[in-house]
């Protein structure tokens, strides 16, 4: 009997793990989090500074190392303010995954979401970023091609003068 065309073939016709994660609402965050996305670009700002400008020369483990040594210096007020905001991040993520549960969407600012949207944004995304690479995968294999075409043209016209 041959699959209809409306079944994929080859899969199952329940979900994978990797798929219903994606459609699920976004995990909650904490104080940490929260503090790391609001600093990390000034973090890696002044360790570039530090390291006299050479970006290269600053890794991802410096940066966090740095912004986890600046968290546990907060004074009591800023930590209050991301604990406050983490509070409220919880909340959202509280709200959202009832919805979830109960109705089968969520709401994420003003619009409905249905659980096979996230997983599709992520797809495109994924997506378009594997094209990207591609294109620039290409463009490197020209240029290396056309200095691998001077160079051979150059050693020619240097053996004929000989």
């Amino acid at each position: 009997m041959k699959p209809s065309k409306t079944e994929p073939r080859g899969r199952s016709k329940t979900p994978n793990k990797s798929s219903v994660s994606m459609s699920r609402p976004k995990g909650k965050r904490n104080a940490y989090m929260l503090y790391s996305a609001d600093v990390r670009e000034n973090v890696k700002a002044s360790l570039v500074a530090r390291h006299k400008g050479v970006e290269e020369n600053v890794t991802g483990k410096m940066v966090t190392a740095e912004v986890s040594k600046r968290y546990n210096k907060l004074n009591e007020k800023d930590f209050k303010h991301y604990q406050a905001m983490a509070d409220q991040d919880e909340e959202r993520w509280e709200q959202q995954t009832q919805d979830f549960e109960k109705k089968g969407f969520w709401m994420e600012n003003g619009k409905k979401r249905l659980p096979g949207e996230v997983a599709k944004v992520a797809k495109k995304k994924s997506a378009s970023a594997s094209k990207s690479k591609s294109k620039s995968k290409k463009a490197s294999k020209k240029k290396s091609d056309k200095k691998s075409n001077k160079k051979s043209a150059s050693s020619s016209k240097e053996k004929k003068s000989k």
